[in-house]
């Protein structure tokens, strides 16, 4: 049940690979789907920190994963970081809430799949702590993390969750909101192996279609029908894939990716370091280089991208192609750009931000960044790092600014 809890809370940043060492992260949720560096889902890992529904109302709503992949819903004031309530969310989970807040879906993976196969789903009204209903399902979450492969339909009728039935194949289960009944199991099929590159998945918001990216192929999913497309390249020009780092993994495209819902489009983060504009109301797609970043930079970070239609803004997580990786998760500058035109708009120096805060040498901080996420107003964003929760905005001039939010630490 749902509690009270007047302590701050604290988390530690995820480790390499796939395994746990009892660290402790905290995820935002927020529509936009986040993905970092990984062949497939693994249930022994932290879940870091990313957006999974766009905040309203007074809370900031986070998602924290501890020991043992245990997970935890937090309820969080913005303005002073102080935890107003908590919900246990189970093994493994994926969570999902509804556009006001008020009902938490979550579908997690039972401490006995490997002997039943089963997953269960659950609705919770936050207001009361009252469980709604509890299905089980015939599979449990196939996802990167708990912010992950959960949509809500547009009526907010249906559920799609993002599912395997034997920890290789995807599946899309739609279940009805008011029941947990599974109205249909849909086995997607994928343009490679999940094993070698598992998709990221976005729900758009003007249709109940899926769109899905995998390595340098994009497809969609009509859940409607429960059929996929075709899949499609996402390379313009092969002569940019020489410039991928060779520090990557073969075969290594779509970085990570962000819905601008306002001009119908996917902006995508590539290896060779530029950002791609997929155009999806034309068929087919029609796809663009947005830019390049320039020589010595990469993206870094957890969520490399977030589109923030209030400012007309895209926000950019970077650092230097030199800068040590102890997490995979750095990012030591965020970059702003218009969103209509693609031209730079400011840039902000995390590095020194963190330092000011902890009083450190700006050589020495931690500069894991768990991701982006919009304010309640839409008017700014807020950064998720192990020293807290900053608040970007831009001043009058333009200029990029930072804010910490007191009493935070992630």
């Amino acid at each position: 049940m749902i509690t009270t809890k007047k302590k701050r809370f604290r988390a530690l940043p995820r480790p390499l690979g796939f395994v746990f060492v009892g660290i402790m992260a905290v995820v935002l949720f927020a529509l936009a789907l986040g993905v970092y560096i990984r062949p497939y889902p693994s249930t022994a890992e932290s879940a870091g920190a990313m957006p999974v529904a766009t905040p309203t109302g007074d809370n900031l709503y986070l998602i924290v994963r501890e020991g043992g992949s245990l997970d935890r819903v937090l309820a969080v004031d913005p303005s002073s970081g102080k935890v107003n309530q908590t919900f246990e969310a189970g093994y493994n989970s994926a969570d999902k809430l509804t556009p006001d807040h008020h009902i938490l879906y979550v579908f997690n993976e039972p401490l006995n799949r490997d002997r039943d196969g089963k997953g269960l789903l659950s609705a919770t009204d936050l207001r009361t702590g009252t469980l709604l209903w509890k299905a089980s399902l015939p599979g449990w979450p196939f996802i990167g993390s708990p912010t992950d492969g959960m949509w809500l339909s547009s009526d907010e009728k249906s559920l799609y969750l993002q599912a395997t039935l034997d920890g290789f194949s995807l599946h899309i289960f739609t279940v009805d909101t008011q029941t947990g009944a599974l109205v249909r199991d849909s086995a997607l099929s994928l343009p490679y192996p999940s094993t070698s590159a598992f998709p990221m998945m976005w729900k758009l918001p003007w249709a109940e279609v899926l769109v899905g990216v995998a390595q340098d192929q994009i497809f969609t999913f009509d859940l409607a029908s429960g059929q996929a497309s075709r899949a499609t390249s996402l390379v313009i020009d092969p002569q940019s894939l020489q410039r991928i780092p060779k520090t990557y993994p073969r075969g290594y495209f779509a970085m990570g990716g962000t819905l601008d819902p306002d001009n119908r489009q996917l902006i995508l983060a590539t290896a060779p370091q530029e950002v791609i504009a997929v155009k999806l109301d034309t068929q087919p797609f029609t796809i663009k280089k947005v830019f390049s970043l320039p020589t010595g930079w990469e993206f870094g970070g957890r969520r490399l991208l977030l589109s923030n239609p209030k400012e007309k803004a895209l926000y950019v997580q970077v650092k230097r192609a030199d800068t040590p990786i102890l997490n995979g998760l750095e990012a030591e500058e965020v970059w702003t750009f218009d969103s209509v035109n693609g031209t730079l708009k400011s840039r902000l120096n995390l590095r020194e931000q963190i330092a000011n805060l902890t009083h450190g040498a700006a050589s020495n901080v931690d500069l894991t960044n768990y991701g982006l996420f919009p304010s309640n107003d839409g008017r700014s964003v807020y950064a998720l790092m192990p020293a807290g929760m900053l608040r970007l905005s831009h001043d009058p001039s333009g200029q990029l600014t930072g804010n910490w939010v007191p009493s935070t630490r992630f």
